[in-house]
């Protein structure tokens, strides 16, 4: 059996305390739960095949988390207190995708959802209920878009719990 042998990856005593503790919490998500365990495990001296076995996890993704710590881990050592603990919390989280850019601001979000919220015959239009068709026409109309589907319009009325009839 083929066996990989990596180093413990380096971690202040704070750290192993913070993400203890941190692993204690049952506001923590799963997906953080996992992460911080995997460089806890890392740290403990367990190769990444081990780790991955424990966890059940992929050895890419305990390998990528490895990784990820092995590159901040210097700046990691400039930071005390708060500010080292808000960077340990932001290490487990997900980075940046890329994706298209939001096509709303969300002044122009804020303003169709309270446009929904008004009665359509506040603004000359005899329904008694929204339809996602006239939102949109009334949105463009006013001005606070220039245009909008009613797919764009139901998904942010449905992130905001709005409905319409």
């Amino acid at each position: 059996m083929r066996t990989n042998k990596v180093d413990p990856i380096s971690m202040k005593k704070s750290h192993k305390a913070f993400y203890e503790k941190l692993k204690g919490r049952h506001s923590l998500d799963h997906i953080k739960h996992v992460r911080l365990q995997i460089l806890l495990l890392c740290h403990s001296g367990l190769s990444n095949s081990a780790v991955s076995r424990k966890l059940e996890v992929s050895l890419n993704t305990v390998r990528k988390w490895r990784s990820r710590w092995l590159s901040v881990y210097d700046r990691l050592l400039e930071l005390e207190g708060t500010e080292e603990e808000d960077y340990l919390l932001s290490i487990l989280k997900d980075k940046q995708r890329s994706g298209l850019p939001k096509q709303f601001s969300m002044a122009e979000e804020q303003a169709i959802v309270a446009l929904a919220c008004e009665k359509p015959r506040e603004h000359g239009i005899e329904m008694t209920d929204w339809t996602l068709e006239m939102l949109c026409k009334v949105a463009s109309a006013k001005g606070i878009v220039k245009s909008i589907s009613t797919s764009q319009v139901s998904r942010l009325l449905k992130n905001t719990a709005v409905t319409t009839a």
